[in-house]
């Protein structure tokens, strides 16, 4: 058996359908990361007894499980850094990677990558694939050949005075002043050192309670306050290749590494049962 050194952690949290979504999310990672590789997977749901075992037969990979509370939308994606924070001891790794439930692994090894990444001391954000834009030529390029772009993104600088769907609330502790808002990043893939994660996640957490106090929700939940932390503290950067999603134009120049499901076009979000 071999045993790769330092270790990671891919954390998720599934509860109701999602943890259908997660059980491809393994299947896809059988495809695409070395089955004797010592790496952990935690998924925290609300339903323990459907976790199919069976799929990590025949690997050297370990499985926790912990039990969470299943809460009308949009609390199960509010709640992410509390549920995280609660079940922190069950992880030893070096190295944490949170992955919503509906992302699928589509490179080889891509924990090798995702490692690298979180070298330093500081946690690791992923441009959301909706607001991620390329080198200049590439840009240039893109408005050539699709000038509604142009003005799908002017409005967007307009609103916001940058790239992304920030939080325009003023109550609430996602809020960014506009001239802080910089690059706009994804809340379903993201992590690093063990340190740095439970950092981010503990003073998330502690903001999202003062929001909830407040009678207050932020416009995309978990990502608003994510995207709080990504201009307010230091933080490392990787591409959308980590959260690709094909229907963005102006991610044809990328290779994907993590893949984001595209729910209205799967059979677990379209089925009525």
């Amino acid at each position: 058996m071999k045993e790769e050194m330092p270790r990671i952690t891919f954390i998720t949290i599934a509860t109701g359908r999602y943890l259908e979504f997660w059980k491809q999310q393994i299947n896809s990672a059988r495809s695409y990361i070395d089955s004797e590789i010592c790496i952990e997977f935690l998924v925290l749901t609300d339903n323990p007894g459907n976790v199919d075992l069976h799929i990590f037969e025949g690997t050297s990979w370990k499985l926790k499980i912990a039990k969470v509370e299943h809460s009308e939308w949009p609390y199960p994606t509010l709640f992410k850094f509390r549920y995280i924070m609660e079940n922190r001891h069950l992880i030893n790794s070096d190295y944490i990677w949170h992955l919503d439930a509906d992302m699928l692994f589509g490179d080889r090894n891509v924990h090798s990558a995702l490692i690298s990444a979180a070298s330093s001391e500081n946690i690791v954000l992923v441009q959301h694939p909706g607001f991620y834009r390329p080198a200049f030529y590439s840009l240039i390029k893109n408005y050539f050949r699709n000038p509604v772009l142009v003005i799908k993104d002017l409005r967007i600088f307009v609103k916001y005075g940058a790239i992304g769907t920030w939080d325009l609330n003023k109550k609430s502790k996602a809020y960014v002043d506009r001239k802080k808002r910089h690059k706009y990043f994804c809340g379903g893939s993201w992590g690093g050192k063990k340190s740095a994660f439970f950092k981010m996640c503990a003073e998330l957490e502690s903001r999202i309670n003062l929001d909830i106090h407040n009678d207050c929700v932020a416009k995309f939940h978990d990502e608003s306050h994510i995207n709080w932390y990504g201009a307010i503290r230091v933080h490392e950067e990787l591409d959308s290749s980590y959260c690709f999603e094909k229907s963005y134009q102006f991610l044809s120049g990328l290779t994907p590494k993590i893949i984001a499901v595209n729910k209205n076009e799967h059979e677990v979000w379209s089925r009525s049962d």
